[in-house]
């Protein structure tokens, strides 16, 4: 009996354990709520002497659009996998190609962190990200995001 109540409750933590659906790449947050992020897929583009995007792309009949595009500055900061880059110093967290309107507040504090990096063409990078933001108002928003994809090397000369 006590062998059967063993395997029963092992059983349910492993049906528990991978009830998380999110996945790699998800937004949530108290924003999500107010502001659409829907999106169908990540992409994750280096801009070789200006900024790592992680770029979360909605597919659209008008074609695709970015509904959050978070950035880290990389004329003053070196990437590397393990590392958490402070948002509010070295990045941006907004909007993208097809939202001219919607802005998101203003970004009060965030980091992100790399834990799998390479700068190499087509190499697998995953992360996640916190941010706040303040409305104007004075009341504080949540956003946090996950993100996993191969790195877009973008040559801009």
């Amino acid at each position: 009996m006590r062998a059967c109540l063993i395997g029963a409750t092992i059983c349910c933590l492993l049906v528990f354990a991978g009830c998380d659906d999110r996945g790699d790449n998800y937004l949530e947050g108290s924003l999500t709520k107010v502001y659409s992020m829907e999106f169908d897929k990540v992409r994750v583009r280096l801009y070789e002497d200006s900024e790592l995007s992680i770029e979360y792309v909605k597919n659209d009949s008008d074609g695709e659009k970015v509904p959050l595009r978070v950035t880290i500055n990389i004329t003053d900061v070196a990437l590397a996998e393990g590392i958490t880059y402070d948002l509010a110093v070295h990045g941006t967290v907004g909007r993208g190609q097809g939202y001219s309107s919607g802005y998101l507040p203003d970004l009060e504090s965030g980091d992100l962190t790399l834990e799998k990096y390479s700068p190499e063409n087509g190499s697998a990078v995953r992360g996640d990200f916190d941010a706040i933001f303040l409305e104007t108002d004075g009341s504080k928003m949540t956003l946090r995001g996950g993100f996993s994809s191969d790195i877009d090397v973008v040559d801009m000369q």
